[in-house]
């Protein structure tokens, strides 16, 4: 599929559009950081809370599980619903609707306690609004921007998720140990509302493609499958969407194995292991502030293959410290290990994400791009508990340096493929 060539707009910017295209950038980062924070914060302060109170490390994940299952369910719902509606009332409706639930919340709680359900409920209606938010706003990304400052806005866009990955169990820890947590469940609605009043400022469409003639739409169910159907119709993008949900199960399984082998084989500190635990958001923050910094590549096929490269070999290698004899070199190594290969696996991220969301922003069609992007995220979200729970099993039975190694070498396997492809070898 031919890619989309530069309008006369595009090779002469028009000052006045670009200044609108920044504001909208500016605007949606603003907004889409302050959502992000709510919703990682809280579910990361209350999952706290709910294990204090109860004591129990299930209580823990059930308040994890209420903030992602509807993330699974709905983003196919979303999708078809991203491209049936206004995206900017969308937008704006899902942060008001964070908002109340989060001033709700506060006023049941200061009435009635902060009980467990309240807990539960409040996380999934976030999980549910931040779904129809987010995949709204992927769709209409390409509306909001020049061609020119796509790769910039996806890349800055990669750079808030991680940042809010790596500041939320920070601010979350701090909440948690010093202010009342009904306080902050306040300032979390406030702010929710207030990132739904800056949204207001966004023009939606500011590039987007002239509207064509209203036709009859199908029943929503029929529409959510149009989504696979236009995916299966491009033999490109079919096969980048699948190559996705296979390459988020390796990484689910180099989720549950890393931590399980630096925690119950290495034994590593606690501090230490706090430590590495921010080092892959980290890393995905400096590698997007990188390509935003950089002129848009004009071959993406290499630097996408040596990013998938890196990426499988990093993981294949990742479980060398519970081999028994390195094992002996002891912690301080083993931490410096994992220190530059979590920086590794994580600085190579978006040098693989970017481009590919870029290309699919460029050549899937303005009407079909939330049922795509919204199926698309459904089986990237559906496959990883799947990996947690094969991992899990194999970390069991198995020698736990073979589990990762085992996914290293399958997402190596699997990139000998891609790049055997004649399509992808175009890009």
């Amino acid at each position: 599929m031919p890619e989309a060539t530069l309008s006369a707009t595009e090779l002469s910017p028009d000052p006045r559009l670009e200044s609108r295209a920044v504001a909208n950038m500016v605007l949606m980062l603003a907004g889409k950081l302050v959502s992000l924070l709510g919703n990682y914060i809280y579910s990361f302060a209350m999952g706290l809370y709910v294990l204090r109170v109860t004591g129990s490390a299930m209580g823990f994940a059930v308040t994890l599980i209420f903030g992602t299952l509807p993330r699974v369910i709905l983003a196919p719902v979303a999708g078809a619903l991203a491209d049936r509606l206004d995206r900017k009332k969308m937008v704006v409706g899902m942060d008001l609707v964070s908002g109340l639930v989060m001033l709700l919340l506060y006023g049941i709680s200061s009435a009635y306690g902060l009980q467990v359900s309240f807990i539960y409920g409040a996380a999934a209606l976030l999980a549910m609004a931040n779904t129809f938010l987010n995949v709204a706003l992927d769709a209409a990304i390409p509306n909001l921007v020049t061609d020119r400052h796509l790769v910039r806005i996806n890349s800055f866009n990669q750079s808030v998720v991680s940042l809010a990955q790596v500041a939320a169990p920070f601010i979350g820890g701090l909440i948690f140990g010093i202010i009342d947590i009904r306080l902050f469940v306040l300032i979390n609605g406030i702010a929710f509302i207030l990132s739904a009043v800056s949204e207001i400022f966004i023009d939606f469409q500011l590039t987007a493609p002239p509207e064509t003639e209203v036709q009859a739409q199908p029943k929503l169910l029929a529409e959510m499958g149009e989504g696979f159907t236009f995916l299966r119709r491009h033999n490109l993008l079919f096969t980048l969407g699948m190559f996705f949900v296979f390459l988020n199960f390796c990484v689910g399984i180099g989720a549950i194995s890393i931590p399980y082998i630096i925690n119950n084989v290495v034994g590593m500190d606690v501090t230490l292991f706090g430590i590495l635990n921010g080092l892959l958001p980290a890393g995905i923050l400096l590698g997007s502030l990188l390509i935003s910094a950089l002129p848009e590549f004009r071959r993406r096929y290499p630097v996408i293959l040596v990013s998938l490269l890196v990426m499988a070999l990093a993981l294949a290698v990742s479980g060398l410290p519970a081999v028994p004899r390195l094992l002996a070199f002891g912690e301080t190594p083993i931490f410096i290990f994992y220190f530059i290969l979590l920086l590794i696996i994580g600085f190579s991220n978006p040098f693989i994400n970017i481009p590919v969301f870029v290309l699919m922003q460029r050549q899937v069609p303005d009407n079909f791009r939330g049922r795509v992007f919204g199926l698309i995220q459904t089986m990237c979200m559906a496959i990883t508990p799947v990996a947690y729970l094969l991992a899990g099993s194999f970390l069991e039975k198995l020698p736990a340096w073979s589990v990762p190694l085992g996914a290293g070498l399958s997402m190596l396997a699997v990139v000998g493929l891609l790049a055997a492809n004649k399509e992808f070898q175009k890009i």
